[in-house]
């Protein structure tokens, strides 16, 4: 057995550092447990087993017991002080509080732990650096977050450790996606792609997990992009479809969550569905509790309330307790919940809708959440025009589009299902403004919608766009909407009473299938309906 030890002893680290925990959990258990007992050292790395195959209460019961023989001053391998064992232990405890989700008192140790650790021990401190990146991001403090996962891949790629440093490339491009900085993040996953190609090889027991959230990660700013085919190979690359051990489990549930976006895209949302009820499966099949598993059930019921499913949205809203007057930090927590939420108060048609969204999008903004702040501000412009505020969801929609198009912003718009006539609208209104930034976003994201060159007919109507065409009467009231006339107006230059005008103007939205001034304007520009022709890329203006 003592043969066992040397052999092990210098394999350890090695172990830890290519995620065969397993493996190290294994051979230190086979060994008598009074050899293990007897040096400090082989005890640390038997509390990084435990607690990294998720036996935490082992894990637990071990670091509590090293406290102790600590206290009796107990002789120390060579190299090893007892500053530098109570910085470890507090390292691998913060390991345990991280796994559970316990944010603030993992934050506490690693504080604690990057004091005692020696600067000299480059693998340990890179361990630490990442995992105080990881509590900073998982408490939204991005700006903090991104400097130690670099610190912390500087670290680890200097002491050998591909597993830390893998694992940062991949913390530091999610930090960089919730940035807003897309381009950033896809050069940070594939830088992190090419150190995996040249350190992580079949000698590995499990390479392939070491890989998997980098190949989800690029492939979700992939989606964003709108490259689907492109996003769903990244994603098979990183997902595995059988739950095998040789997958990381928070890259198999952000797969899940990417094969449902990709089958929601391609207009699958009972396949999407479906594909997210599998995730939770696995997800609380898991030993740890990761927070991924939220996501999962919040894509689900904002899928469900897509497919009209209100019930079941209002029973997930109710069983997780989202309230409306949270505070902006609990709301940037979870900003992703809170947009569902705020999506159910529009399909209620509830202005409480306003605030909650507004107050959100603050948050968000503050905390330079960018990428959700995007998407908050794109929903926020769709309550805001519901409820009458057409002036203000346009001005919100052009502020969101000069936020995205640096960054190529795409299915965060195409994946709202009312923003294309606000684009259309926007787009004209601009049309002659010089905004060449937005008007070529909008023409870009009009394009993906399939929004080609639209001529108008003679007789006003696309044979086959309406089931009803509009009548003589009907056209002349939208054209008059179109000049921005008011209904009195519009009874003046008519001669029929306003009533009259009111119920011309209920006709015409039933055919068009819409339910305000500016959704019908932009229904019927799309048509050709008006004294326009609109083209991608220009506008144009003829008479009839």
């Amino acid at each position: 057995h003592e043969r066992a030890v040397q052999l092990i002893e210098p394999l350890a680290r090695e172990l830890l550092g290519r995620n065969e925990a397993a493996t190290l959990h294994r051979w230190l258990t086979a060994l008598p447990v009074s050899l293990v007992q007897a040096r400090i050292s082989l005890r640390l790395k038997l509390a990084w087993a435990q607690a990294l195959t998720a036996r935490f209460s082992e894990a637990t019961d071990t670091l509590d017991a090293l406290d102790i023989a600590l206290n009796d001053s107990p002789a120390l391998e060579p190299g090893l002080t007892p500053d530098a064992v109570r910085g470890e232990l507090c390292a691998i405890r913060a390991t345990i509080a991280i796994r559970r989700g316990e944010w603030t008192e993992a934050s506490n140790l690693l504080h604690a732990a990057w004091e005692l650790v020696p600067a000299e021990t480059a693998m340990l401190r890179g361990v630490v650096a990442a995992q105080r990146g990881i509590a900073a991001l998982f408490q939204g403090d991005l700006i903090t977050a991104a400097p130690w996962f670099e610190q912390a891949i500087e670290l680890s790629q200097a002491s050998h450790n591909p597993r830390t440093a893998l694992t940062s490339f991949n913390n530091l491009g999610a930090s960089q996606a919730l940035r807003g900085q897309l381009h950033a993040t896809a050069d940070t996953y594939r830088r992190a792609l090419a150190y995996a190609d040249q350190h992580v090889t079949t000698l590995d027991r499990q390479p392939r997990a070491m890989t998997n959230m980098l190949h989800i990660g690029l492939g979700e700013t992939l989606y964003e992009w709108n490259e689907l085919d492109a996003a769903e190979i990244e994603v098979r690359q990183g997902w595995c479809a059988s739950d095998d051990q040789a997958c990381d489990e928070q890259a198999q549930l952000a797969g899940y969550l990417m094969l449902a976006r990709l089958r929601q895209a391609r207009g699958d949302l009972d396949r999407a569905i479906a594909v997210l009820d599998d995730g939770e499966k696995f997800g609380e099949r898991c030993a740890s509790h990761w927070a991924i598993l939220c996501d999962v059930r919040t894509l689900r019921a904002r899928y469900q309330l897509q497919q009209g499913d209100v019930a079941a949205v209002v029973r997930w809203v109710t069983s997780i307790g989202l309230a409306l007057d949270a505070p902006a930090a609990e709301l940037c927590a979870q900003a992703s919940a809170y947009l569902v939420r705020a999506r159910l108060l529009i399909t209620q048609r509830d202005p409480q809708a306003l605030d909650l969204l507004a107050r959100l999008s603050a948050a968000l903004e503050i905390s330079q959440h960018r990428g959700v702040q995007i998407e908050a501000q794109v929903v926020l412009a769709q309550a805001q025009q519901q409820h009458g505020q057409t002036t203000a969801a346009l001005n919100t929609l052009q502020h969101v589009l000069e936020l995205a198009a640096p960054e190529l912003y795409t299915r965060v718009f195409l994946d709202e299902a009312h923003v294309r006539p606000l684009l259309i609208e926007l787009r004209w209104q601009l049309r002659s403004s010089g905004e060449s930034l937005v008007i070529n976003q909008i023409d870009r994201l009009l394009a993906a919608m399939g929004v080609a060159t639209i001529a108008p007919q003679s007789a006003g109507v696309i044979p086959g766009a309406l089931l009803e065409p509009l009548n003589e009467r009907e056209l002349d009231v939208l054209r008059l909407i179109a000049d921005g006339r008011s209904n009195h107006d519009i009874a003046q230059e008519l001669i029929v009473a306003v009533s009259t005008v009111k119920w011309h103007i209920n006709n015409l939205y039933a055919k068009l299938d819409v339910h305000s001034r500016t959704l019908a304007i932009a229904r019927a520009r799309e048509l050709g309906l008006l004294q326009t022709m609109y083209s991608v890329g220009s506008y144009q203006s003829r008479t009839l």
